[in-house]
């Protein structure tokens, strides 16, 4: 680390990990609690520095925004084995009941506001065995709403795609693997649902171009015509995702 970057953490209050890629341009991106430096391979870390110093305001600016994602994630994520628990999923917050007759997790429709009956007695279990539960509903729902933009696409775009995993990732939304294995990040549950068929709309262009060409954002948005809005949704909610995936998936 050059230390005009560690100068520049110690003003920021956050470290900054710099990251070679092959692309031709100096990037930041603000993750949870940390500052991405993108550099490309050639780019001295003298360079980088001075880059870094001329983005500071920046930097701050998305951190505190990030502070206040997470505080407001707080709002919409509480397991505490009470009436008052909720979470936020696919965009909408739920109140969560607890009802040892109910088959794992499942919605209720009949309640007045939207409900998730989660099939516990909360003096026999704990707060991690109902997130474990909230997390496999969460999984199984999103691999199902994922699928469902999968065959629109693909029928579109006259492509298809051999197998899909959920997984966690810490800097993409989703990949398409050379055989057309596609991943999506877990935290696109807590997204709402044109989001994630952003993401699905987004890696099965791949199918058609694997790059980031001006005929791959074509085939995109012929796939999804407002997806500009969905993509910068995504980018400015990237530490409220990240965070209450991590509540979620915690331990």
């Amino acid at each position: 680390m050059a230390p005009e970057l560690t100068r520049i953490e110690s003003a920021l209050g956050s470290p900054i990990r710099v990251r070679r890629s092959s692309g031709s341009k100096m990037r930041l991106v603000a993750h949870l609690g940390e500052i991405e430096l993108v550099l490309p391979r050639r780019a001295s870390l003298l360079d980088a520095a001075q880059f870094a110093e001329s983005q500071i305001a920046w930097m701050r600016q998305r951190m505190q925004e990030q502070r206040a994602q997470c505080r407001s994630g707080g709002e919409d994520f509480s397991i505490q084995l009470s009436e008052h628990d909720v979470i936020v999923l696919f965009g909408q917050r739920f109140q969560l009941r607890y009802d040892p007759q109910a088959l794992l997790v499942q919605a209720d429709d009949d309640a007045s506001v939207p409900t998730l009956r989660v099939g516990v007695d909360t003096n026999k279990t704990s707060a991690a065995k109902v997130r474990k539960l909230l997390a496999n509903y969460a999984k199984d729902r999103l691999n199902a709403l994922a699928m469902q933009e999968v065959k629109r696409v693909a029928d579109l775009f006259g492509t298809r795609m051999r197998t899909l995993s959920i997984r966690s990732m810490t800097s993409r939304w989703g990949s398409l693997a050379a055989d057309n294995a596609m991943s999506l990040n877990f935290a696109l549950a807590f997204a709402p649902l044109r989001c994630i068929q952003y993401v699905v709309c987004h890696e099965m262009a791949h199918t058609l171009e694997r790059n980031h060409s001006r005929r791959f954002w074509a085939h995109v948005a012929r796939a999804q015509p407002d997806y500009k809005v969905h993509h910068a949704w995504m980018q400015n909610q990237y530490s409220y995702l990240m965070h209450m995936t991590d509540q979620l998936l915690s331990p």
